[in-house]
């Protein structure tokens, strides 16, 4: 009866685990601005510009799990940032959120690469 349970629980634990490790990862806490970003989770993987209301906003697309981590989003987290570098707001799932992709749509993007972002906010490459 044990070996049963220790066979059922040790990969649920292990699932769990893995969602709990990934959720913790992406969450943006503490980050206030671009500088920040760079500073709790270094290069995002791409960034593009992003129309809001007629604002320009930069949509930084975070990292997706390690490759041990059983957590399976279907697509990597993203965190917009407005014209001026304040962080505004992030999704961690883009790709189960309509609602995230209905305020700022993939039709009306233009990407921007990493190094252009840093020197457009004066934060020095590490």
């Amino acid at each position: 009866m044990v070996g049963w349970s220790v066979m059922v629980f040790l990969p649920l634990a292990y699932l769990i685990g893995s969602e709990v490790f990934y959720a913790r990862s992406i969450s943006p806490e503490g980050v206030r601005d671009v500088a920040g970003y760079f500073q709790r989770f270094g290069e995002p993987r791409s960034v593009r510009l992003v129309e809001r209301d007629g604002q320009t906003h930069y949509e930084f697309s975070g990292r997706l799990p390690a490759r041990l981590t059983l957590a399976m989003p279907s697509a990597p987290p993203a965190y917009v940032f407005d014209a001026q570098g304040r962080f505004v707001e992030w999704c961690p799932d883009p790709g189960d959120t309509p609602s995230y992709r209905s305020r700022y749509p993939l039709g009306v993007t233009g990407k921007v690469d990493a190094p252009e972002v840093r020197r457009r906010f004066g934060i020095r490459p590490e």
